[in-house]
């Protein structure tokens, strides 16, 4: 049986492992990069919530933007905003106006920052909420400040209106009117500092208010006051003022103090003047309303009296003329009641056995009454078929229609006055228009034609729209206004309506236009005739306009070509016309 051998000491040398020769590298760069990633990563959630917050800080100011735009300019509805609080009531308030504003501001913040989610997003809010407070801060300052002077200067102006009309009231109380001074002097003086004035223009404020207040004791004095019984007092203005300018507060060489002296001077003029003539008129005026005014008599004793004074006798006559006027202008209008009276009898037919029994004609005397009688009878024997031709009437006619200022104040008595000159058609025009006048402005434009328009278009057909009185061109432009203010009202009864403005130029145009008229005089038994040149409402006779060659072939071919082939002859003279307005 084989041995097993037995072996004393180890047959395996211990040694240390072999190094390791297979390539690791790999391994480790790739956890390095792992490494890298998990940073990067890290990073990148960070920067994403970052921006996260950023995004709704964003949000979060755009709200609070919004606040702040409405709590400045309002919504249109509740909020009326701060910059539309205007003077006084940006003062008159519960609480400072800035503070209450800045509070509402604070607390449309804080409820906004108090929706956002992380102490990073409230800290990025609270960045860009301090720069806004900084911003409407300053905007409520401005507009404090702003409106402070608005309501400062309103304030002042108010105190400075008030004391003025409580002085032109009391005026004849030195009392009353010191202490308005005093508040004026002491307002001013506040108001002048308050505008950043240096001390001189302080004073020189404070001295112009006061003078102007004195200046209006002095105007009230001259001009009195009915209301209370006090009569102007020139002699007391005077010695006002020369009171206040040796006080001091008036400075006599100042262009105000210069009008108040030339008013004072022309106001005691006037006064004597007026007494002048009072005394004149009381001596050698007329005995009573119906005698003549002696003028020259009296006007000799003005003379006389200010011979030293030349502008004292300007005054005085102006004065006297006006009162004579006013006086022939008395008796005129007497004159005209009772002859417009018994005319409105004539025009509506009354026989003169009736119209010698009116009330009217028993006022007046017995050479008076001879006298209407003739006026009459001349009246009555010119006809009605004869007003046409006469052309002098629209003389007078143009001289009222023209005006309608003085046409509206006319008693209607004085309009039928007018009839022996103008005759009852005009007559009974003038009393429409006056009507239309009464009825008010838009009415009379409608159913006249207006003034300015009447004479635009008058000039343009080469008349004289200014005048002589009584010259033929006034006669010719009293008997246009007649025939268009006829036209006028003959198309409005037709059409149901008044006429456009248009409408009443086309009619003026058309009466202006000049066409050929056939005539026939005789002359020393010799008979002439011929074809002249006439305004159309000059044409008594519409038959007798004569067209004819080119003139007559262009009509004729208008009218054609409008669907009339055969015109007649009206036709061929109103389309002449129409074409030549245009």
């Amino acid at each position: 049986m084989p041995r097993i051998p037995v072996y004393d000491t180890p047959q395996v040398q211990l040694q240390g492992l072999p190094n390791v020769t297979r390539n690791i590298g790999p391994v480790g760069q790739g956890m390095q990069a792992l490494a890298r990633g998990l940073g990067d990563m890290a990073d990148a959630m960070t920067k994403a919530r970052e921006e996260a917050d950023q995004i709704r800080a964003e949000e979060a100011f755009n709200k609070l933007r919004e606040s702040q735009n409405i709590l400045t300019y309002g919504d249109g509805k509740d909020e009326v905003g701060a910059t539309n609080v205007k003077a006084g009531n940006v003062f008159n308030r519960k609480q400072p106006f800035g503070q209450e504003y800045m509070t509402r501001f604070d607390t449309a913040a804080q409820e906004i920052e108090g929706g956002l989610a992380n102490d990073n997003q409230k800290r990025m809010f609270q960045r860009a909420a301090g720069r806004a407070k900084l911003e409407f801060g300053g905007q409520l300052a401005r507009h404090e400040a702003q409106e402070g002077n608005v309501y400062r200067e309103s304030v002042y102006k108010g105190v400075v209106e008030s004391e003025t009309e409580h002085v032109a009231k009391n005026f004849m109380d030195p009392d009353s009117v010191a202490q308005s001074i005093e508040r004026v002097k002491a307002n001013t003086r506040s108001y002048a500092m308050r505008q950043g004035m240096a001390a001189d223009q302080q004073d020189m404020a404070v001295k112009d208010a006061v003078s102007n207040m004195h200046m209006l004791v002095i105007q009230r004095k001259l001009d009195g006051d009915p209301t209370k019984g006090v009569s102007a007092d020139p002699a007391a203005a005077k010695k006002y003022y020369e009171d206040q300018v040796k006080a001091g507060v008036i400075v006599e060489s100042s262009k105000a103090a210069k009008t108040m002296r030339d008013k004072i001077q022309a106001d005691e003029r006037q006064m004597r003047a007026a007494t002048a003539v009072d005394d004149v008129w009381k001596n050698s005026g007329p005995s009573d309303d119906n005698a003549a005014v002696n003028l020259d008599a009296m006007s000799a004793k003005l003379r006389s009296e200010f011979k030293n004074d030349p502008d004292g006798l300007k005054v005085a006559m102006a004065d006297l003329k006006e009162r004579a006027s006013a006086h022939d202008y008395s008796a005129r209008q007497r004159d005209s009641q009772i002859t417009g009276g018994i005319f409105q009898r004539v025009i509506a037919g009354e026989p003169l056995s009736t119209i010698r029994k009116s009330p009217e004609f028993k006022r007046l005397d017995g050479v008076k009454q001879i006298q209407m009688i003739e006026k009459i009878e001349a009246y009555q024997k010119r006809g009605q078929d004869g007003e046409g031709a006469q052309l002098d009437k629209f003389a007078s006619y143009w001289a009222v229609a023209s005006n309608p200022q003085k046409l509206a104040g006319m008693p209607d008595a004085e309009i039928f006055a007018m009839a022996p000159k103008v005759g009852s058609a005009l007559v009974k025009q003038l009393l429409s228009n006056k009507q239309q006048l009464i009825k008010g402005e838009d009415k009379v434009r409608s159913a006249t034609i207006d003034n300015d328009q009447f004479k635009f278009w008058a000039s343009e057909g080469g008349l004289d729209v200014s005048p002589k009185k009584d010259s033929d061109a006034e006669k010719t432009l009293g008997s246009l206004k007649y025939r268009v203010e006829t036209l006028i009202d003959d198309q409005q009864r037709t059409l149901g309506r008044d006429l456009t403005r248009k409408e009443k130029d086309d009619i003026m145009k058309r009466l202006v236009v000049e066409v050929p008229v056939a005539y026939k005089q005789s002359v020393f038994g010799v008979t002439r005739s011929g074809v002249e040149n006439k305004r159309l409402f000059e044409v008594q006779n519409p038959e007798a306009i004569t067209i004819r060659g080119a003139d007559r072939e262009a009509v004729v071919k208008a009218l054609q070509t409008v669907g009339i082939k055969n015109p007649t002859e009206a036709q061929i003279r109103e389309g002449y016309v129409r074409l030549k307005a245009k």
